[in-house]
């Protein structure tokens, strides 16, 4: 997912600001009316590279963002964690990139093994959080990454699993529709698992459990927003109905949705519904849903918080995708309303200081033959007009094995059900600096654009 103004590729909502710098997250939808003045997109994008700084990641994800004076084992150490940490409104003026730091976490794992001699299923590779830290001049320089927390699953088996595997050629199964998301806030470092009933706080002496309820299973996104929550993009729930010719069908038991969590009372709160069909009846093995513990893992859902800029000039709080039913939603009070359809599988979102909203693309293959068609593209959006432009093609080849569970888009091109992209996005006066991760490739790689006034 884009992560951008405040956290999940461009961006998450909002995630800590590092000083002189704006983290934006993707995702938040804006309104229109006489009222309102003209939006100005403000620049365009020049001179945009690419580079990998870490390949052959094993699922990586749930990427967020920190401020650039952090020292992370003391943050991480819950007791000496202050607001002071946080600055949602700094810019950095300077026209070098390289003077934009930052401290960034993401996920990777798990993978399963099945074991002869028990004739069951066993965890191969745990769950894992990393960090790096540094300059984002990531075009002449690599960050090392750093190992902090495993989740084991001797422990954490039943929260890391959908049930569903890709067998590879190395003999290992790939859980399919796993995503893990990382969230900074001003109460801790806080991660999810769409497979699990829990969230989780993260500090230095490994996992715990914050809070657990059954609310909270299918999240697969979230951002730590201005007013001191997160929100979470959630999948539905669904049940089993009957079997058709061997297809399963089903009725939804709570509908697509993104609810709040208060970090102080540990208050589950629905926010607002997503546009969500009642049943599901595939007609081929082509239209097939990926269910998993009573909802529907396939489902990619994200969310970003507008900036302020944004949210004054066009109104808008926030900006929701929905990679399957491929549109972008605007939120404003709770009201949800279509800012764009037709959008080409919306893995990610992301919006800069000025409010404008960027998101990612699926990669495509095309159906039944399975030759590569598109790679994962970013484009720029403008809310006001709805006029958009891709600002890069990643570089990604196009011989990665393809992974079971594909779907058929229009007939002809599918995607992985499993490819989910995260992402930060940085940005001062002169320079966009885009961080993402991409479980199609499996690996981490920025992209810088100038801005062009």
């Amino acid at each position: 997912m884009l992560k951008s103004h405040t956290k999940n590729t461009l961006s998450r909502a909002l995630k800590p600001l590092t000083t002189g710098l704006t983290a934006l997250v993707l995702g938040c939808n804006f309104i229109f009316g006489p009222d309102k003045p003209d939006f100005n997109p403000g620049y365009t994008i020049t001179n945009v590279q690419e580079r990998i700084i870490q390949r052959n990641l094993e699922n990586p994800g749930g990427l967020s963002y920190g401020t650039e004076n952090l020292n992370l084992a003391s943050y991480l150490n819950l007791n000496t964690l202050g607001q002071s940490n946080y600055n949602y409104s700094t810019t950095n003026n300077s026209s070098n990139a390289s003077q934009i730091n930052y401290t960034a976490l993401f996920s990777t794992g798990p993978l399963f093994k099945h074991s002869k001699e028990t004739n069951r299923i066993e965890g191969f590779l745990n769950p894992a959080v990393h960090s790096f830290q540094g300059s984002v001049d990531l075009l002449s320089n690599n960050p090392t990454l750093n190992k902090i927390l495993e989740f084991p699953l001797s422990t954490y088996f039943s929260d890391f699993t959908t049930g569903t595997f890709n067998l590879r050629q190395d003999s290992i199964l790939q859980p399919i529709g796993n995503i893990s998301d990382i969230v900074f806030t001003n109460k801790g470092i806080f991660y999810s698992a769409n497979t699990s009933n829990k969230l989780f706080k993260i500090d230095l002496n490994g996992p715990s459990v914050f809070l657990e309820n059954n609310e909270l299973f299918g999240i697969t996104d979230m951002i730590f927003a201005r007013d001191g929550k997160i929100y979470a993009a959630q999948a539905p729930r669904a049940k089993l109905d009957s079997m058709v010719n061997y297809i399963p069908h089903f009725s939804i038991t709570r509908p697509k949705r993104v609810i709040s969590i208060d970090l102080t009372t540990k208050t589950i709160t629905q926010e607002f519904e997503l546009p969500t069909e009642k049943e599901i009846h595939p007609k081929t093995t082509e239209d097939l849903r990926l269910f998993s513990r009573g909802f529907l893992a396939d489902e990619r859902i994200k969310i970003v918080e507008n900036s302020v800029n944004g949210k004054n000039v066009l109104g808008i709080d926030f900006y929701v995708s929905d990679m399957l039913k491929e549109v972008i939603y605007k939120v404003t009070n709770k009201k949800v309303e279509v800012l764009k359809d037709s959008v080409n599988l919306p893995t990610s979102l992301a919006v800069d200081s000025i409010g404008n909203l960027f998101y990612t693309s699926s990669p495509l293959w095309d159906y039944p033959i399975l030759y590569w068609v598109s790679p994962t593209k970013i484009y720029m959006l403008n809310p006001a007009t709805l006029e958009e432009k891709v600002v890069y093609n990643f570089g990604e080849e196009q011989d990665y094995e393809i992974l079971a569970g594909m779907k058929v888009k229009n007939g002809r091109y599918i995607t992985q059900v499993g490819v989910n992209i995260t992402n930060v996005l940085l940005e001062d006066s002169n320079n966009l600096i885009f961080i993402f991760t991409n479980s199609h490739a499996n690996d981490i790689r920025v992209i810088t654009a100038k801005k062009s006034k």
